[in-house]
């Protein structure tokens, strides 16, 4: 945390933590293997098809491999790359159960679990 952001108000520093979180994505995509070792590109969604006819969805039945699921593969760590959104939260629940987490932004007054 920047030292002026430090030296600010309470809320100030939620903003600044709220908006790293926002980009930690963006940060860990590229880089030396210590940084990318933590991009996870598949937990930030679910690719669920939608096709323009039912011919086509037949046609496609079998060839697609997607992950829709929202239960956590048998085995999973923390370290597993093919979890979608719904088993990455899932997944990480149990680290943050507990814990005191409040992030908002200031400028917006929104508060995590808005």
């Amino acid at each position: 945390m920047p030292a002026e952001v430090q030296a600010g108000s309470l809320s100030a520093q939620h903003e600044w933590l709220f908006q790293q979180a926002a980009i930690w994505p963006d940060l860990v995509r590229d880089g030396p293997p210590a940084k990318t070792a933590f991009h996870r590109p598949t937990w930030h969604y679910i690719n669920v098809p939608l096709f323009p006819s039912v011919a086509a969805r037949d046609q496609l039945a079998g060839k697609l491999q997607l992950n829709l699921s929202p239960d956590i593969p048998v085995g999973a760590t923390v370290g597993f790359q093919e979890l979608n959104v719904a088993q990455a939260i899932k997944r990480g629940r149990p680290g943050i159960r507990g814990r005191q987490v409040s992030i908002g932004c200031s400028r917006c007054g929104a508060r995590n679990g808005d």
